[in-house]
């Protein structure tokens, strides 16, 4: 084979890899393009959220949780499974928890005759479940220390009452145990709605930052899909 012949093929070989890397360029930025492009829900699926308690909840669990539409919940999981073409788990029973199990236990040390059902009242008096959540977007976060593949994405939601009436348990639950103790900060009105080789509880509690965790925004629609 000639000098001249070498040189050629050489030469196709090396235009065939530009190409393809040009391809794999040009998809993975459509990928993050579409990534962030907002989610979409329609209207009637906005709400009515629910509250309820969980009984048999382990320390680290939620104990009283905001249920959301079923229909919300489906919309968002089936637009990132498309998206992020990831193989994904969605919580069994999805909600935005309130208080987790170990804050009760703690505050049972100062308040024994506080009971689930007292608090699940004192939720629905502060109107937690009164006007729906407004979603802002969905957010993602990978776990650390060498767990990359552990994955988690969640909606993040404005909602006022939610840090309010956790402000109104420090106030009632720090006086009772120990000063601090009932951190009204630890947890943010976060919905999970799917995990990656993790479990939903091993993501709580969760308390995100909007201006980190959000990955594409949340559009409501004025019909459904």
């Amino acid at each position: 084979m000639t000098m001249t012949k070498v040189s050629k093929r050489i030469a196709k070989v090396g235009v065939g890899l530009a190409l393809l890397a040009g391809f794999g360029f040009l998809f993975l930025r459509s990928l993050r393009g579409s990534r962030g492009e907002p989610y979409t829900i329609p209207s009637d699926s906005v709400g009515p959220w629910s509250l309820a308690t969980v009984s048999g909840a382990g320390p680290g669990e939620p104990m009283l949780v905001l249920r959301p539409p079923r229909m919300l919940v489906n919309g968002l999981f089936g637009q990132l499974f498309k998206r992020t073409m990831e193989s994904m788990g969605e919580p069994a029973a999805p909600g935005i928890p309130v208080v987790l199990q170990d804050e009760l236990t703690r505050a049972l040390a100062g308040h024994p005759a506080l009971t689930p059902e007292a608090l699940l009242a004192a939720a629905r008096q502060a109107g937690l479940d009164a006007a729906s959540p407004k979603p802002l977007c969905i957010a993602h976060r990978r776990a650390p220390d060498g767990r990359e593949r552990q994955q988690v994405f969640f909606a993040i939601f404005d909602l006022p009452a939610f840090g309010q009436f956790r402000q109104h348990l420090a106030a009632q639950w720090n006086s009772g145990i120990a000063p601090k103790a009932f951190d009204p900060a630890r947890l943010s009105p976060a919905l999970i709605i799917a995990t990656v080789e993790s479990t939903t509880e091993s993501w709580l509690p969760l308390s995100p930052d909007p201006k980190v965790d959000c990955i594409a925004s949340i559009a409501i629609s004025s019909a459904s899909q």
